[in-house]
């Protein structure tokens, strides 16, 4: 028996392309309405942050405020619902705004495309209302930074860490019995 051989047959192979450029389609098709509704928040932790009255009244006080900066860098708007420390087996702590200026932030605080919002913390009473729930849960550990979260509308978080552990900070600050 003799086997011979054939040319490339052309139409099988622009039947192939015709398949994958199809499929291609269906993916992008798929990806973008799911990439329009995009949210994607960009979170923060700051060391200092030094608040100046607009009035230029008042005293300004360095080192005193570190800061949460939120930015909706997504496409889509994002409603925040709250802002706090994820402490250790999934344990959450929520934690308030200082008000440096007397503006209150009100939750669940919406965020337009690309608006950001600086979330202020008075160092002293958040480390000492750290390491008040330290001593009464251990949920928190003295040993590995601080994890910061942002909880959106949607259930989703979006987090931050410090750079340094929270001992660091308690010491700095001189946060003891």
């Amino acid at each position: 028996m003799d086997v011979q051989s054939q040319g490339i047959d052309w139409g099988m192979v622009c039947q192939g392309a015709s398949a994958i450029a199809t499929m291609l389609a269906v993916m992008v098709a798929l990806w973008q309405p799911w990439y329009a509704n995009k949210k994607k928040l960009k979170v923060k932790f700051v060391e200092n942050t030094i608040y100046i009255p607009s009035d230029g009244r008042g005293m300004m006080v360095r080192n005193q405020y570190s800061a949460i900066n939120i930015a909706n860098v997504g496409n889509r708007k994002v409603y925040i619902q709250r802002v706090g420390i994820q402490g250790l087996r999934g344990k959450e702590f929520h934690v308030q705004p200082s008000e440096p200026l007397g503006s209150t932030i009100r939750f669940p605080y919406e965020l337009d495309v690309e608006q950001s919002l600086s979330f202020p913390l008075e160092k002293k009473v958040v480390f000492k209302n750290i390491y008040e729930e330290l001593k009464r849960t251990k949920k928190i550990s003295k040993n590995r930074r601080l994890t910061f979260f942002v909880l959106d509308s949607v259930g989703k978080k979006h987090f931050c860490k410090t750079e340094k552990p929270l001992k660091w900070y308690l010491k700095e600050y001189k946060i003891t019995d």
